[in-house]
């Protein structure tokens, strides 16, 4: 073989190097754009061109004061934009946890937007930094009410997220709890659809006959609203945990207009004065509990008016588990296991609405069950 020359040979080298040039600056060239386009994709949402950008808060919770009023005016922010016929962007790049409370309000919140406002709203969202959040808002279908594409493999989900189902509908359960659920979107988990609590049930036809009697206090004057709820439900690890929420006019406001219609300002103050140790009377916790007081006490029918203390008997029956009931501006919390076993108090955000949170263990049904029955 012909050796090559030394001139042969540093031409090549030049060739060389001048194709590698080409080949580096193709790769800068199609690094920059990408940049740029994420810079130019950046200023976009900056100048509200993407729909105005409302950063979600970090922990959406119901039970912590500040949390709390976070997602409370995150939830307002985001009416108000819808309101004023402004497309929305959700920035998801601060939340770190997701609570089954505070998520479930805000699907709820976001689900009565695209079903009854008479344009459908524009909302989008970013992808969370974090990849639980990410599955949680996959799992529990806002991607799907926003239409982003779902990166997640559902047989990839975290064992914390991956067994929550979710559900929604308007039908008043029946007078007794042997009919399955009906006329409802989503999936229930299936001990709840099989055997379906008395508590639960008397819960959701409480949603229907009581907390859309008058129009919310949300400033969007909604028409034709239906008696909706929202649920979340799983079966995990012995223990049946639901959250239910409607977003009427919550029990402080419908608790006087529904069962105490009938009742004169001195009995409901003797009631409300002789169910609280201390504290004033007229706060919304205040009402919640006097609610589950009268489903106590008001027993003629079995199968009414029973709907929250059910839930209560439930936990009692097996010992364990608790009942946490936002509404409005009050708190109810109930857990045997506590040393305070039953807590109220008012927060100073409304959540506009009822939400129920229920965890018993999946042992305490046939107790319940075998209880009610003698």
């Amino acid at each position: 073989m012909k050796r090559l020359s030394r001139l042969e040979l540093a031409w090549l080298d030049r060739l060389a190097k001048r194709k590698f040039a080409k080949l580096a600056r193709k790769r800068w060239q199609s690094s920059s754009r990408k940049r740029s386009v994420a810079r130019r994709h950046a200023r976009l949402r900056r100048e509200g061109r993407w729909g105005t950008p409302i950063f979600a808060p970090e922990r959406f919770v119901l039970n912590d004061p500040i949390s709390r009023s976070h997602i409370l005016e995150f939830l307002a922010e985001i009416r108000a934009r819808v309101t004023q016929g402004e497309h929305v962007y959700l920035n998801f790049a601060k939340t770190q946890r997701m609570f089954a409370d505070g998520t479930l309000l805000f699907v709820a919140e976001l689900n009565r937007l695209y079903r009854y406002l008479g344009e459908r709203p524009i909302i989008r969202c970013n992808y969370p930094r974090d990849k639980i959040v990410e599955q949680v808002l996959q799992q529990v279908g806002v991607f799907d009410m926003i239409g982003k594409p779902c990166r997640e493999n559902v047989d990839d989900l975290d064992a914390s997220v991956k067994f929550w189902k979710y559900a929604t509908g308007t039908k008043a359960i029946g007078e007794l709890f042997e009919p399955v659920l009906e006329n409802y979107e989503g999936i229930i988990e299936k001990r709840l659809e099989q055997s379906m609590y008395k508590g639960v049930t008397e819960a959701m036809t409480n949603s229907s006959n009581h907390a859309y009697i008058d129009t919310r206090p949300d400033g969007l004057s909604l028409k034709g609203v239906e008696p909706r709820w929202w649920m979340f439900s799983q079966e995990r690890d012995g223990s049946l945990i639901v959250a239910l929420c409607d977003l009427g006019v919550g029990i402080p406001a419908s608790l006087p207009k529904t069962r105490m219609k009938d009742w004169t300002s001195d009995s409901i103050r003797a009631f409300l004065t002789g169910i609280v140790t201390q504290g004033q009377i007229s706060t919304d916790c205040v009402m919640i509990k006097a609610a589950i007081e009268i489903g106590r006490t008001r027993t003629d029918l079995p199968y009414r008016g029973r709907g929250l203390q059910q839930l209560k008997d439930v936990i009692d029956v097996a010992g364990s588990g608790h009942l946490t009931i936002h509404s409005n501006k009050g708190c109810y919390q109930y857990d045997p296991s506590k040393r305070s076993i039953e807590i109220i108090n008012d927060y100073r955000d409304s959540v506009l609405g009822t939400l129920i949170l229920w965890n018993v263990p999946i042992t305490s049904v046939n107790q319940s069950e075998t209880h009610d029955h003698h």
